[in-house]
C-alpha cells in the first residue's frame, strides 16, 4: 500500500502530528512519499516518532522540502535507526549540507540493510559527497546510490572511484550534474 496523495500539500504541525499517528498505527503501509509539503525541524519530531515504531514501511520518500536541511535529516536517520525495516529511502532536493552528508555516512556504517539512497539535488558539496562514498565502500547491500548535483569535486570522485573499486554489491550510480571536472 501506498500513500502517494501528499505531493505537493505544505503539511502543517496539527497535520503532520495526525499523519504521525496514522503511520504509527498503520500495519501494511509499505511506501510513503511526503513531496514538497515543507517538512521542517519542527514538523519532523511526531513524523520521525512514528517512523521509530512503524515495521511495515520499507520505502521512504521525502523530497523537495526545502526547509529540511540537516536537523530534519538527524531526526530523520535516528528513526530509521531504531526502525530497522527501511530499505529505501529518498532524500532529494531537500537542501542538506555537508554535516548532513556527514550524518548520512555515519548512518550508512551502522544501517547495512539500506538498498536505495538517493541524494541528489542537495548540496552536499566535496566534503559530503566524499563521506559518504567512503561508506559506501564498506556497505554490503546498497544497489542504487544518487549523488547527481551535489557539486562533488576532485576527492570525492577519487573516493567514490575507490569506493566502486571495493564495493560489489552497487548497480546504479547516478552522477549527473556534478562538476566532476573541476
Amino acid at each position: 500500500k501506498r500513500i502517494q496523495s501528499l505531493a505537493q500539500i505544505p503539511l502543517n504541525e496539527p497535520q503532520v502530528q495526525s499523519l504521525g499517528l496514522a503511520i504509527r498505527e498503520h500495519k501494511t503501509l509499505r511506501e510513503l512519499m511526503l513531496r514538497g509539503c515543507n517538512i521542517m525541524t519542527q514538523t519532523m519530531t511526531p513524523l520521525a516518532e512514528a517512523l521509530e515504531t512503524n515495521l511495515s514501511l520499507t520505502s521512504l520518500s521525502i523530497e523537495g522540502n526545502p526547509n529540511f536541511g540537516n536537523g530534519c535529516t538527524k531526526k530523520l536517520l535516528q528513526a530509521i535507526e531504531k526502525n530497522t525495516r527501511i530499505i529505501h529511502l529518498r532524500l532529494w532536493r531537500n537542501r542538506i549540507t555537508v554535516q548532513g552528508g556527514r550524518f548520512l555516512a555515519d548512518f550508512l556504517q551502522i544501517y547495512p540493510q539500506l538498498v536505495t539512497l538517493d541524494l541528489s539535488c542537495n548540496q552536499l558539496g566535496e566534503e559530503g559527497s566524499q563521506a559518504i562514498a567512503a561508506a559506501v565502500a564498506d556497505h554490503k547491500h546498497i544497489k542504487y546510490l544518487d549523488l547527481g548535483s551535489n557539486k562533488m569535486g576532485d576527492k570525492a570522485c577519487k573516493t567514490l572511484a575507490d569506493a566502486i573499486c571495493k564495493n560489489s554489491s552497487l548497480e546504479t550510480l547516478k552522477l549527473y550534474w556534478s562538476d566532476l571536472s573541476e
